[in-house]
């Protein structure tokens, strides 16, 4: 389009280019796949490290280093290919030693319907094609099953209708089979006395409360993204007890919107002013980023002022440092002896 073209609101000329990466590279691109298809990430410094360490072991095994010394001082197209099959394998190895993410969470119930549904589908295809799905079937119900597979075609095929519809059921209503069978889990842990079993299924369930409330959240949202085009505010501009109001006013200007948040949010983040850490003399022994010799003199435990009463140094004491930093190393640096 030309510049300032009707539908065109800059001055710049669009571009667009398209090319095909199996000619322009010899090889498909690979799409990386989603944070939630993912099987760990970053933010897991346990399974990070030992991924970390597996892939590298797995480079030194294979000579990777000197081999890629040699292909900087010689050029080798085989040589390279090489050198990125052996990448590739080297994650996949150490991600497979890695502890997975759970996987969504279903009611026992939908799971063992699923499970006998695939078991049926397999047997009728076995049964029409000729073909044999023992193996398949055996790692379907490697685990167990509860259900007994019909003596003939037209009973699977009949059995097949009925747990489809009884899926479709069930899924519209798996989260209060799900709450169910854990209520029923809690009870059964605590007449047995674990506690700390029955606590932790507690915590799931609010977990995964919390998780639906985000994700019913995100589908009202929907893909686009806008700003606040409204906001209820109480209509008593001191009233500060959002959760007890009930005489509210809308305000839409996006200046009053803006002021209206930002007043909220200085008067919550506000309310520990006056509170001994933002009072004298703390507030000058550390600062906002605690970078001060005293935040050190702190962490370390060996701080002492004679200003402070009873109370202050009992709280200076519990700031101590109990564990250390969790630092991951950079293995490639030490292993591999790479420079950046």
């Amino acid at each position: 389009d030309p510049f300032l073209a009707p539908g065109n609101k800059g001055d710049h000329r669009p571009i667009l280019i398209d090319f095909s990466t199996q000619r322009l590279f010899g090889n498909d691109d690979h799409k990386l796949a989603g944070p939630s298809a993912r099987e760990f990430t970053s933010k897991d410094a346990k399974n990070t490290r030992k991924y970390c360490d597996l892939k590298f072991q797995y480079l030194e095994e294979h000579n990777f280093a000197m081999r890629l010394s040699q292909l900087e001082q010689q050029w080798d197209p085989a040589l390279l290919e090489a050198l990125d099959r052996d990448f590739q394998r080297a994650s996949k190895t150490a991600a497979k030693h890695c502890k997975r993410k759970p996987s969504l969470y279903y009611s026992k119930k939908l799971a063992d319907l699923r499970k006998e549904k695939n078991v049926l589908r397999r047997f009728i295809s076995q049964i029409k094609l000729g073909i044999s799905f023992v193996t398949a079937i055996t790692n379907t119900v490697s685990d167990g099953f509860s259900f007994l597979i019909p003596d003939s075609l037209d009973a699977c095929q009949q059995r097949l209708r009925e747990v489809q519809r009884q899926i479709f059921q069930t899924e519209r209503n798996h989260v209060v089979e799900r709450r169910k069978e854990q209520q029923v889990e809690i009870r059964e842990s605590e007449l047995k006395g674990d506690k700390k079993k029955a606590k932790a299924i507690k915590y799931k369930m609010v977990a995964e409360r919390t998780k639906e409330m985000y994700r019913k959240l995100r589908s009202y949202k929907g893909t686009k993204t806008s700003g606040i085009a409204r906001l209820d505010v109480p209509r008593d501009p001191t009233d500060r007890n959002y959760k007890q109001c009930q005489d509210w006013v809308t305000v839409e200007t996006p200046l009053e919107i803006e002021t209206k948040l930002r007043e909220r949010n200085q008067h919550h983040f506000g309310q520990a002013q006056g509170t001994f850490p933002t009072v004298s003399p703390f507030k000058e022994m550390v600062d906002w980023g605690a970078s001060t010799h005293s935040a050190e003199l702190i962490l370390e435990g060996s701080y002492s002022n004679s200003e402070l009463n009873d109370l202050q140094r009992c709280l200076i004491r519990h700031m101590k440092r109990r564990t250390q930093l969790d630092l991951i190393p950079a293995p490639h640096n030490r292993r591999m002896g790479r420079k950046h």
